[in-house]
C-alpha cells in the first residue's frame, strides 16, 4: 500500500479490530455476569482469532493502514484490561497483573506518542510485544479453562507474565527514548 493507501479506514483488517472491540463487552457479560468461564474463554480465542487474521490480511494483501496500527494494539489492550479486571474477581492476583500492565501502557502510550511527533512514523508491534501477547493469552486460557486453579500455580503463572510485559515494556522504552534522542539531520 502506498502512502496515499494508508490513510485508508475501511479495510478488512480494521473490520476485525472492530469486530474484536464489540467482543469485549460480550466477554465482560459471560465471565462476570453469567459466571461462564469457558464460554468466555471461546470469546476469547475468537478474538484472537481475528488479531492473528488481521495482522495477516494486513501484511500479505497489503492492506496495512496507519489506522490499523492505532486500532490494532488499541482493541488488544482493551481486551486485556477487560479480562485482567474479570479474572480479578476470582484471582486477586490479577490485580498485580493489572497495575503492571495499567502503568506500562501509560508511559509506553505517552512515550509512543511523543515518538511518532518526532518522527512522523507509527510503528508496528515488535516481537517481544507479541510474545507478551502469547504469554498473557495463555495465562488467561489457563485461568478460564482451570477457574478453580490452586493459588501457588496462578501466582506462578502471573509472575511469569508480569517478568515478560517488564521485558517488553523495557524494550519498547529504550526503542522509543532512541527515537526521541535521535538529533534531526540538517538538509
Amino acid at each position: 500500500m502506498d502512502k496515499k493507501q494508508q490513510g485508508y479506514v475501511f479495510t478488512i483488517p480494521n473490520l476485525l479490530s472492530v469486530f474484536r472491540l464489540m467482543l469485549i463487552p460480550l466477554f465482560v457479560f459471560l465471565y462476570s455476569r453469567k459466571h461462564l468461564p469457558l464460554h468466555g474463554c471461546i470469546v476469547l480465542i475468537i478474538s484472537g482469532f481475528t488479531d492473528i487474521l488481521d495482522g495477516y490480511i494486513a501484511r500479505n494483501f497489503n492492506m496495512v493502514s496507519n489506522l490499523g496500527k492505532i486500532l490494532d494494539p488499541v482493541a488488544d489492550k482493551l481486551t486485556q484490561a477487560a479480562v485482567l479486571l474479570c479474572l480479578a474477581e476470582n484471582h486477586p492476583m490479577m490485580l498485580l497483573l493489572f497495575s503492571m500492565f495499567f502503568v506500562k501502557e501509560c508511559i509506553g502510550a505517552i512515550l509512543c506518542i511523543l515518538a511518532i511527533r518526532k518522527s512522523r512514523l507509527i510503528q508496528s508491534s515488535h516481537w517481544h510485544g507479541k510474545l507478551n501477547t502469547v504469554v498473557l493469552y495463555a495465562v488467561f486460557a489457563a485461568h478460564l479453562i482451570w477457574p478453580d486453579m490452586p493459588q501457588h500455580l496462578s501466582m506462578l503463572l502471573t509472575y511469569f507474565s508480569c517478568l515478560i510485559m517488564l521485558l517488553s515494556f523495557v524494550l519498547y522504552s529504550v526503542g522509543n527514548f532512541s527515537v526521541l534522542l535521535k538529533k534531526k539531520k540538517l538538509h
